[in-house]
């Protein structure tokens, strides 16, 4: 696989060969020197389209670049090989990549609508306002759509759903560092699902005695806030063998 850390590291030492600070070479390349830190730090590659305008920005070929380093005469053809097989396996795991987060897109998009219609905007349905009354619809998407919320405004939304590929297609293989940020990302999301319940039962627990509510119908509310923390722990057991068996596979691979 292409090295994104070293091909960073060549493209910062190429350009201070160059005399060139991250701004200008961001410049000559129509990109924002935010793109080209990105590059320099091996959080991503420059996109395909624009591969020849940075090495001849640099003065280095393509062969060069994705070697993350001057290439010799003498393995030139090999690496031109190896290049070529290593920017086709980055080219499928990007696409990988968008597909999780679309995924994390849709189902984040799916949560919103149903919490929508749990609160009878769309719906005023007698049927389906007894069930949300008797399992506190409202509170479980709460939990969840604030647990995709922390998933995605930390980038790991993709992660998260590949964790569950990953598990579930055992016989396929990941890299290291993918099977590491979806174990990260499912420990993150059972600190979210723990905390939205904790922040959901604190606010109803505020709202119920903010309205002096009558002692006999106390306990029954009371039991629906704890109810929220329930649902949470609900989740965090159902994503523990997921978070073991990722686990299992970094050890493995260590």
């Amino acid at each position: 696989m292409l090295d994104q850390a070293k091909i960073g590291r060549f493209i910062a030492e190429q350009r201070k060969n160059k005399n060139m600070t991250q701004k200008q070479l961001a410049e000559k390349l129509d990109v924002s020197d935010k793109a080209v830190s990105k590059w320099e730090t091996g959080r991503s590659l420059p996109d395909n389209g624009i591969i020849l305008n940075v090495c001849k920005a640099l003065d280095i070929s393509v062969n060069d670049l994705l070697a993350g380093e001057h290439v010799t005469d003498e393995a030139y053809e090999e690496q031109v090989q190896q290049n070529v097989i290593d920017l086709i396996g980055y080219s499928e795991s990007k696409m990988d990549d968008r597909r999780y987060v679309f995924m994390g897109i849709i189902f984040g998009g799916i949560l919103m609508l149903m919490f929508f219609v749990s609160l009878g905007l769309f719906v005023s349905n007698s049927m389906f306002a007894d069930i949300m009354g008797f399992i506190d619809f409202p509170s479980l998407l709460f939990i969840l759509f604030g647990t995709f919320a922390v998933l995605f405004l930390s980038g790991r939304t993709g992660d998260f759903f590949r964790g569950f590929a990953i598990v579930f297609h055992p016989k396929k293989d990941y890299e290291f560092k993918k099977v590491n940020a979806a174990f990260d990302a499912v420990r993150l999301a059972s600190k979210a699902l723990l905390i939205s319940g904790i922040l959901n039962s604190i606010v109803t627990f505020v709202l119920l005695f903010g309205k002096g509510i009558d002692s006999h119908i106390l306990l029954p509310n009371i039991a629906v806030a704890i109810l929220t923390i329930v649902y949470a722990l609900v989740f965090i057991i159902l994503l523990l063998p997921i978070e073991a068996r990722l686990k299992q596979r970094i050890d493995i691979a260590a």
